[in-house]
């Protein structure tokens, strides 16, 4: 009797404990394929949250979603939630897919990761519950406080296509990656280039490339890659950084980037002690190039007006060191990180710069 008892104990509990674990609706900085695989093993669609250090509304988001369950449960009743922190390397994918550092930043998909909307910037409880309902309709899309390009306005359709491109032409080289089955890859080429003719940037360029690569199309490859290679919009150059040279060797088989300049800084954060209020200080970063060419710096950006950076006019030739200045006004009282990013010729542009200190 007891030994027939045990083992039917055991079946119960293991039975109960099965129905008792909860599907996993929430992840943190995973990619497309295990999204995509999340969804479809919960018939569910998805919601991406783009985030970053320091960002405040994405902090309180975030909190609202893990503290109030009657908040996270009205999402993950239909959505596979994913938070991407977009600042820590390897999680760049989002954002590149987006074409924005913009964050807090929200894209929902269908289940086939087809996309259904995408929003920039702060997510009141209200506001998602107005976009969930919105998102209950059929076939309905949303698009706000995106901008692909402040100087155009664009239509539903074309949005659809510069970011849903991008973003289902990654997940089927991810899965092409891991499978190797070609069939899997039916419709990256169309996809990209309709994101490439709303808007062409560095990143929808490098997938067609990547695309052209894995099928087999060394010339396309070549053409798509120095495309990618042209790109001067800055935030595509910011974004897609650590993919340059991945673009150089497509474009070029031959391509060795110890051939080009680089830009060697002694330092790329500088602290300020104190700054008078409504005053001005200046510092200097200094920089070698230790590359084989000469460095030609085209620009300096600032997150703040109030931080100017002063830059060598004149190339800085192998090994020569040259200084970059910058001119920091103490604009509002209280500690301030500033950051600046430096654009050249070199291997490693753009180059970040960060100042530290405080305003009194």
């Amino acid at each position: 009797m007891k030994h027939i008892f045990l083992p039917a104990l055991l079946a119960a509990v293991t039975l109960v404990s099965c129905k008792s674990k909860p599907a996993q609706l929430t992840f943190e900085n995973i990619h497309l394929r295990q999204i995509y695989e999340a969804a479809k093993a919960q018939h569910k669609s998805v919601m991406l949250v783009a985030k970053g250090e320091g960002c405040k509304p994405c902090e309180d988001f975030e909190l609202r979603y893990y503290k109030d369950t009657a908040f996270s449960k009205s999402i993950t009743d239909k959505y596979v939630t994913v938070f991407v922190e977009n600042s820590k390397p390897g999680n760049e994918w989002l954002s590149r897919v987006t074409n924005t550092s913009a964050i807090p930043g929200f894209v929902f998909t269908s289940e086939e990761m087809e996309l259904r909307g995408i929003y920039i910037g702060e997510m009141s409880a209200e506001r998602m519950k107005a976009v969930l309902a919105q998102l209950d309709t059929a076939k309905s899309f949303i698009s706000e406080r995106f901008d692909i390009n402040r100087d155009s306005s664009y239509t539903t359709d074309q949005i659809k296509d510069f970011v849903g491109g991008p973003l289902k032409g990654q997940l089927q080289l991810e899965i092409y990656g891991k499978t190797k089955d070609k069939s899997v890859l039916e419709g990256v080429e169309d996809r990209l280039k309709k994101s490439i003719a709303v808007y062409p940037h560095f990143y929808n360029n490098f997938l067609l490339a990547q695309y052209y690569k894995q099928t087999g199309n060394a010339e396309k490859s070549r053409q798509y890659a120095k495309a990618a290679l042209e790109t001067k919009q800055t935030v595509s150059l910011t974004l897609n950084m650590q993919l340059k040279r991945f673009a150089h060797q497509m474009a070029d088989s031959n391509y060795n980037e110890k051939n080009d300049a680089f830009m060697r800084l002694d330092s790329a954060e500088r602290y300020v002690p104190f700054i008078a209020l409504h005053k001005a200080d200046s510092l200097f970063f200094e920089f070698t190039n230790t590359g084989a060419s000469p460095m030609l710096i085209d620009n300096i950006l600032s997150d703040c007006s109030c931080t100017v950076g002063d830059y060598p006019k004149e190339p800085v030739l192998p090994m020569q060191k040259g200084k970059i200045k910058v001119i920091v006004n103490g604009k509002t009282p209280g500690i301030f990180a500033r950051r600046l990013r430096v654009f050249s010729n070199s291997s490693n542009s753009p180059v970040s710069l960060t100042i530290r200190g405080e305003v009194k």
